[in-house]
């Protein structure tokens, strides 16, 4: 980026439970796309339809096995769901997303007084 205003950047660092995380990890850059319904993941990570999350890296701490970063080779969406699928076992692995939001697109939303983000519970009822 070339120090863009319009577009608002963070990084989250989520502990993996040494399970399967039921992730759907799509596109280039890759990017978290969807979770399933007993992913456990669904407690930290909510409104995937409403965000831009970017899987920037996988993190072994206890070096079981080399960190999965953007500089990896063949570092795209297929390399980290293997990645994620293979280390199921593992119990200590970090996943870093970028959250990407548009600020003018969330400034839109605001203006047309529409909260930024949506409650899932209650945006279903309110929809045509």
């Amino acid at each position: 980026g070339d120090g863009d205003a319009s577009v608002i950047q963070c990084l989250y660092k989520y502990d993996l439970p040494p399970k399967d995380l039921g992730v759907k990890v799509t596109g280039s850059p890759p990017q978290l796309t969807d979770l399933t319904p007993d992913s456990p993941l669904n407690q930290c990570i909510s409104h995937l339809k409403y965000k831009t999350l970017l899987v920037k890296s996988i993190l072994f701490p206890d070096q079981e096995r080399p960190d999965v970063t953007e500089a990896s080779v063949g570092f795209n969406a297929s390399l980290i769901v293997e990645v994620l699928e293979a280390t199921n076992n593992i119990e200590e692995r970090q996943l870093v997303l970028k959250e990407v939001i548009d600020a003018e697109d969330a400034a839109m939303r605001r203006k047309k007084g529409k909260p930024v983000v949506v409650d899932e519970n209650t945006s279903a009822n309110t929809m045509p």
